[in-house]
């Protein structure tokens, strides 16, 4: 696919995706300014900063007028905040495409951060907080991030976030915005139905008044012998279980990473049949990778029920297939399947201009390079069963293997689950 790589006069750094025969417009605006940026008196800026991008702006002076033109060109736009990056993204007809631009460069250079509308984010924001704890699997998952990385900043749950973000001010938020979001930590990234040099035109107009800020570093993440290896959270209301086992997998910038998604391919189907399929121990089991530009976690989420005996069971059966893909118990054709799967998979996620603008985009920003599609193509056919059976190795030893479990009771789960793991050895 045809994609144009250009800076605007300030240093943003544009990709734009022509599609001839789409009559819609995906643009995102990217900036590497997460949640990861946040010093530790900071902790809940970024978040605050994406409601309050949303109160008004220089052209469109209120909530009211922000939400009216959003609804006016078809109210397909949102935001979304996580540990590396925040998005902005808005779709629309390619007729409106400049109001598109328009609206977003209004929110995001020109948000006013009112008082009175900060106080109101405030609520909504300590509201969404203090909804956690209501929804298991989100605390389970937030508990699971923290054994495993402790007090990094890419360990913060949402408790770390609800005391802060009660004494920010305006001016404070304001400032986390006015030290970040502009180059060279932004990237815009538009495709679908539009003239590359026109689309050019139009965000250098909209977006070429972004002054310069300061370049977002992260705290290291250095991992170390976790003395810790399960941790069990009580939760005695509940009518199930929630577990959590994983361990450290290759950054996204490692030499590795494509190696790793192929590994997760194989036990995520792994579990499925084993835990799910033949034995019907769980509700819902899969495995997923979390990657950072220095580390990751491949996990499995396994949702079984509150008899000890199947979570035991769960365990049991999940480390015999680690055992086993260590040992080279992947077969040709599981290899082959795996590596369809996941091409497959890739390019079905590029059928829309919404997906293609942020594969481009978020290799911009992340990467500080564009990969081709025949590029990522080129990296799955590259990929050998004896370098996955091999990372695996690497990753599934039994000191890096840790798990966290949110049940009712099961008060020896650290002791059972030592035990299980110790076939790791």
């Amino acid at each position: 696919m045809e994609f144009h790589r250009f800076s605007l006069s300030n240093g943003v750094r544009v990709i734009a995706a022509p599609m001839t025969s789409a009559s819609i417009v995906a643009v995102q605006v990217l900036f590497s300014c997460g949640s990861r940026a946040e010093e530790d008196n900071e902790i809940g800026k970024a978040h605050m900063n994406e409601h309050m991008f949303f109160r008004g702006g220089r052209d469109f002076p209120d909530s009211k007028s922000v939400e009216r033109e959003r609804w006016l060109l078809g109210d397909i736009s949102s935001a979304v905040t996580s540990l590396e990056h925040v998005h902005y993204y808005i779709i629309v007809s390619s007729k409106f495409l400049e109001r598109a631009v328009h609206l977003l460069s209004d929110m995001l250079v020109y948000a006013r951060f009112n008082a009175e509308d900060l106080e109101k984010e405030r609520g909504a924001v300590i509201r969404e907080l203090k909804q956690i704890p209501d929804d298991p699997e989100r605390l389970s998952y937030e508990a699971f991030l923290k054994l495993f990385f402790g007090d990094h900043p890419l360990g913060r749950t949402f408790e770390d976030e609800l005391g802060p973000v009660t004494g920010f001010s305006a001016d404070d938020v304001r400032g986390f915005k006015e030290r970040f979001y502009g180059p060279p930590n932004m990237v815009i990234s538009i495709a679908g139905g539009i003239d590359v040099s026109e689309a050019g035109e139009l965000l250098e107009r909209y977006f070429g008044a972004v002054s310069y800020k300061e370049v977002v570093s992260w705290k290291k993440f250095n991992p170390v012998s976790c003395p810790e290896p399960a941790r069990f959270v009580e939760r005695k209301e509940l009518e199930g279980s929630y577990l959590w086992i994983g361990s450290p997998a290759p950054s996204y910038l490692g030499k590795d990473a494509m190696i790793s998604l192929i590994l997760n391919q194989i036990f995520n189907k792994r579990l499925w049949f084993k835990i799910r399929d033949e034995r019907g121990l769980a509700y819902d089991v899969g495995s997923m990778i979390w990657s950072y530009s220095d580390t990751g976690v491949l996990c499995a989420s396994i949702d079984v029920s509150n008899d000890n005996r199947d979570v035991e069971k769960s365990i049991r059966l999940l480390f015999e297939e680690m055992v086993d893909i260590r040992d080279g118990g992947i077969t040709e054709q599981e290899f082959y399947d795996a590596k369809t799967s996941f091409y497959s998979q890739f390019d079905l996620s590029l059928v829309s201009p919404s997906n293609i603008s942020w594969f481009f985009g978020s290799h911009e920003l992340l990467y500080d390079a564009v990969k081709s599609i025949s590029q990522v193509h080129r990296e799955i056919e590259e990929v050998t069963r004896d370098r996955v059976i091999s990372l695996s190795q690497d990753l599934w030893q039994e000191e890096q293997v840790r798990a966290l479990l949110l049940s009712p009771g099961f008060p020896q789960f650290e002791k059972t689950y030592c035990k299980l793991r110790s076939v790791l050895k």
